[in-house]
């Protein structure tokens, strides 16, 4: 097996397998940490997996105008030396061309070196016995769905960091893709809160013949290295295919690269849609200015009582409306005699509907609300002092209003959309 190729392809090829072979590792997986390199006549195929995420990388000439494949083969090697050998060849140039065979009396060892170097410039890897040999076919059925490229980046990205940040149960790691007739939603939450990213679309979904639409699910880690991967094919778009709910076949179009997920969880989402989309039930509307809520959340979170978290708790506040102010003041649910440390916080709001409201929530939660966004305002939907409120950042239009008389959203401002709901959280303190 011989092949010479431009450094930076080798190494593009092989942070692409680090990306997969080396993150979130399926447990008592046997091949992590490896990359296969499969050497045919004219392409070189690059195979690495964590044991649920399958990653082909393929070079060819049309890559690779340097490209030559001498001898056909295969190897298997550590992925991270692999790549740190190939960066470190021809120091910070990028248009080295490495030279990559297998040699040794059994072929145990795969060489890398510097084609054009008059001295040494070689390193060498013991190889694996056993590597990847799988291949990832397009599926002829199942669900598919065209994203733009940078829809699906923005929507992983956003909604992926309100998933679990704690041992909850597996469903609570999972991200939601749903699918209906005139939106797409990624959806994640910890069973008390979600964050939902929704892309209005521009011609009705022909997929989708109910209201209900669909609903899949992607592991949220292994959601992360695949937007990863993708984000390097900028401008292309990224076709998903679910042969069934537990293997997703993805794929940027007219790129080199494939994955294949599979291995995800048999489950099926929560019904997130009965709280998340109540905006009429609400009996009181909160406007405050971002800047100013997020002041509040900072000095909340700076009374947080880290000793009594160790207790199994969770820091929390109480948020009250009256008076034509917002008000959030720091308690811990599980405190019964008076906390150590305590803070008040007061800022102007504009309140429409019924003018006071009382209710306590987690800190992590609100703090969530006001650091999602560089709108001016955040908005909050007061639909149940005792179960869940709605939040969502907003760039108010006066214009535009309501029966309850608060402003709609700015023409451009309000595609994706972003918004939250979360439950109510007992305040033990008073409930004492």
């Amino acid at each position: 097996m011989k092949f010479l190729m431009t450094k930076d392809h080798l190494v593009q090829s092989l942070t692409k397998m680090v990306d997969v072979g080396t993150k979130n590792i399926k447990t008592d997986y046997e091949k992590a940490f490896r990359v296969t390199i499969n050497v045919g006549d004219d392409k070189v195929n690059f195979l690495s997996s964590n044991g649920l995420l399958d990653a082909h990388w393929e070079v060819t000439s049309e890559n690779d105008a340097n490209l030559k494949c001498e001898d056909k083969g295969s190897a298997t090697v550590d992925v991270s030396v692999a790549k740190k050998i190939a960066a470190s060849i021809g120091g910070s140039s990028k248009d080295n061309i490495i030279a990559v065979s297998l040699e040794g009396d059994t072929s145990s060892a795969l060489y890398m070196k510097d084609a054009d170097a008059k001295g040494k410039k070689m390193a060498k890897m013991v190889t694996f016995s056993e590597g990847h040999t799988f291949s990832i076919p397009k599926p002829r059925s199942g669900f598919s769905y065209v994203f733009e490229s940078d829809e699906f980046q923005r929507g992983v990205s956003t909604a992926g960091k309100y998933v679990a940040r704690r041992n909850y149960l597996p469903r609570y790691m999972m991200m939601c893709l749903h699918f209906l007739k005139d939106e797409t939603r990624f959806v994640c939450g910890d069973g008390s809160r979600f964050g939902i990213l929704g892309f209005k679309l521009d011609k009705s979904n022909p997929d989708i013949d109910d209201d209900a639409g669909k609903k899949f699910i992607l592991p949220c880690d292994q959601a992360q290295i695949i937007a990863g991967l993708c984000s390097s094919e900028a401008n292309k778009q990224i076709e998903v295919i679910y042969k069934n709910e537990q293997t997703c076949y993805i794929k940027p179009q007219e790129s080199s690269l494939t994955l294949l997920l599979h291995g995800i969880p048999n489950d099926q989402y929560i019904s997130y849609e009965k709280h998340a989309f109540n905006f009429d039930a609400a009996k009181t509307i909160v406007d405050i200015k971002r800047a100013d809520f997020e002041e509040g959340m900072l000095l909340i979170g700076a009374v947080e009582d880290k000793e009594r978290l160790k207790e199994g708790g969770f820091h929390h506040c109480s948020f009250i409306v009256g008076g034509g102010k917002a008000g959030v003041a720091s308690r811990s649910n599980f405190v019964v005699s008076e906390a150590r440390f305590q803070a008040d916080f007061d800022c102007d709001a504009t309140v429409y509907g019924k003018p006071e409201y009382v209710s306590c929530y987690a800190h992590e939660y609100l703090k969530d609300v006001a650091q999602a966004s560089d709108k001016p305002f955040v908005r909050f939907y007061c639909v149940d002092s005792e179960r869940t409120i709605i939040g969502e950042p907003i760039d108010p239009d006066d214009s535009k209003k309501n029966d309850m008389g608060a402003p709609g959203h700015k023409d451009g401002t309000n595609n994706p959309r972003l918004s939250f709901f979360f439950a109510a959280a007992a305040d033990e303190e008073e409930e004492e």
